[in-house]
């Protein structure tokens, strides 16, 4: 069960897991804050005010760090020197179904699609289909990827259980349900036939099996 706790997060993602969704929802139902425009302050576009990322937290303000950005790793020991003295709440937001994951983070990066407004075009002869030999490639890069965003979540869990602060581990379809709406970009049809690969789905399925994180939620 989801809890609220009524006081700011921090929000620790990855790519599609409906994160922007349940930052809002979960924003205000605690009725926390958040700096204007900037509930992803570590993302690349962003500018940083200049006290960094311990000026936001100084603030109370609520964050997102999604876990495949490479910025969020340089301010990890900064947020490892606040977090013990801060009283924040803090998430780990995942999905557990990697592999409907990964095929629909590359449906989006190949057709820039990124909300449901993007879906304008009319046949699926006009989305990037993958070939057979795209195949190998594309396993290597969805496990590299997968890796390192669990291996983010492990040193930031690492973290927390060092100075003894709870935090909640919130999966995808979890937090569908706290959203309590329908947020489905509706790509999960093109990207069935899009692409569908043996090898990806064991790799993926194996990673699970095999990686820290899992057994530390």
């Amino acid at each position: 069960m989801i809890r609220n706790c009524g006081k700011p997060f921090i929000l620790w993602a990855s790519a599609r897991t409906a994160s922007s969704q349940f930052f809002f929802k979960y924003l205000e139902r605690n009725n926390a804050k958040v700096m204007h425009k900037k509930h992803e302050p570590l993302s690349a576009q962003k500018k940083l005010p200049e006290g960094g990322i311990l000026e936001i937290i100084s603030k109370k303000y609520s964050f997102k760090c999604m876990v495949n950005v490479s910025r969020v790793l340089k301010e990890l020991d900064k947020l490892r020197q606040a977090i013990p003295v801060i009283d924040y709440n803090h998430i780990i937001l995942y999905r557990k179904d990697l592999y409907a994951r990964q095929r629909s983070l590359m449906f989006s990066e190949y057709n820039n699609v990124w909300k449901k407004d993007d879906l304008t075009k009319p046949r699926d002869s006009s989305w990037h289909h993958f070939q057979k030999e795209d195949i190998p490639s594309l396993v290597d890069h969805a496990i590299k990827w997968e890796t390192e965003c669990l291996d983010m979540y492990v040193k930031y869990i690492k973290i927390l259980k060092e100075y003894e602060i709870p935090y909640q581990v919130i999966e995808f379809n979890d937090a569908i349900q706290y959203i309590d709406k329908d947020t489905s970009q509706g790509t999960k049809q093109y990207y069935d036939k899009m692409f569908q690969s043996k090898e990806l789905k064991k790799s993926l399925k194996d990673l699970i099996i095999n990686h820290e994180f899992y057994s530390m939620i």
